[in-house]
């Protein structure tokens, strides 16, 4: 089950699947927002507020993640081979076990609290 927030952190709508290939979320608000085993290849997830949210063991290949705010996510055993990461907040992040092939890091702040 996914939640979907506003900035207050109410939650305006629930989505439940898993697979999700291919889905604009372009700047959209999904703190702490739970993405775990789902299938987002290909997916749009830039320019969003994705703080604290959670893709463990989910497949993220070639998903766009441009500009979003990733601190806090817990990407632990994730596929984000061939992933668009540039210039993301990392900082805080688990990447432990997370397949990053290819992956793009151009510009990303990460910090000795990120878990690789």
């Amino acid at each position: 089950m996914i939640e979907i927030k506003n900035k207050a952190g109410l939650v305006i709508h629930t989505v439940d699947a898993e697979n999700l290939t291919g889905v604009s979320f372009k700047g959209v608000h999904l703190h702490e927002a739970d993405f775990s085993s789902t299938n987002l290849e290909g997916a749009d997830f830039s320019h969003c507020l994705l703080t604290d949210a959670t893709f463990s063991g989910g497949n993220c290949a070639n998903a766009n993640f441009s500009h979003a705010n990733l601190e806090g996510v817990n990407f632990i055993y994730t596929d984000l081979r061939n992933a668009k990461l540039e210039f993301v907040n990392i900082k805080g992040a688990y990447l432990q076990g997370t397949k990053l092939n290819n992956a793009s890091l151009c510009g990303a702040w990460i910090s000795e609290k990120t878990k690789f």
